[in-house]
C-alpha cells in the first residue's frame, strides 16, 4: 500500500518510487490534506441516532459530487510532486489502497454500530462491539457489501476523528 495506518508513506513504496526526502514529505502533506478533506466532508453529512444508552449508530451517505473534487485535489498535489510517469505508477500499484483509505471518494455509504456489551464475566468491565458496514458500488446495478465486526476494550484509531460526535459511552472507550 503507498501508505501506513498514520496516513505517512509506506516505506516499500517510497523506495519502489524512489523518493527523495522532500518528496516524501510532500506527499505525506498531500495525504494529510486528504485525510483533512475527508474528515470535513464526512462531518457535513453523518448522522448519529442513538437508540438505547447503550447503542450509537453513525450514519454517513454517500457524497459522490464532493468526494470526486476531493480526489480530484488530492490526486493532483500526488501527480504534482511525483510528475506524470510516477504518479501513473503510484496509481497502477496502489489506487485500490487509496480508494478504500479515503473512504471510496464518497462513492460508498457506511454505517457504524458502537454497542456496549457485559462481559459474561462480571469481575470484567463491559467491552465495546463496533459494526462497520459499506455499500460499495461495483458498477450499474450492482453494489458489494462489506462488513466487518470488532470487540474492544479501547477504541480503535480509525474511529477516532468521530470522537466528537460520538455519545459519551463510546468516547470512554477512546484512550488520551
Amino acid at each position: 500500500p503507498p501508505m501506513t495506518d498514520d496516513y505517512l508513506v509506506n516505506p516499500d513504496f517510497a523506495e519502489y518510487l524512489k523518493l527523495s526526502a522532500k518528496e516524501q514529505e510532500l506527499l505525506e502533506d498531500a495525504f494529510g490534506f486528504g485525510l483533512s478533506s475527508l474528515v470535513e466532508l464526512e462531518s457535513r453529512f453523518l448522522s448519529v441516532t442513538q437508540s438505547a444508552p447503550d447503542r450509537a449508530v453513525v450514519q454517513i451517505p454517500s457524497y459522490e459530487q464532493e468526494g470526486a473534487a476531493m480526489r480530484e485535489d488530492l490526486y493532483r498535489a500526488m501527480e504534482t510532486v511525483l510528475g506524470a510517469q510516477r504518479f501513473g505508477q503510484l496509481l497502477q500499484a496502489g489506487e485500490k489502497e487509496l480508494a478504500q483509505r479515503y473512504h471510496y471518494f464518497g462513492h460508498a455509504s457506511r454505517s457504524m454500530v458502537f454497542q456496549e456489551t457485559a462481559s459474561g464475566n462480571p469481575d470484567e468491565p463491559p467491552y465495546l462491539v463496533i459494526r462497520d458496514g459499506w455499500i460499495i458500488p461495483d458498477g450499474p446495478g450492482k453494489r458489494s457489501i462489506q462488513v466487518a465486526e470488532a470487540s474492544v476494550r479501547e477504541l480503535p484509531s480509525e474511529y477516532l476523528p468521530y470522537v466528537s460526535v460520538l455519545p459519551g459511552f463510546v468516547v470512554n472507550y477512546a484512550q488520551p
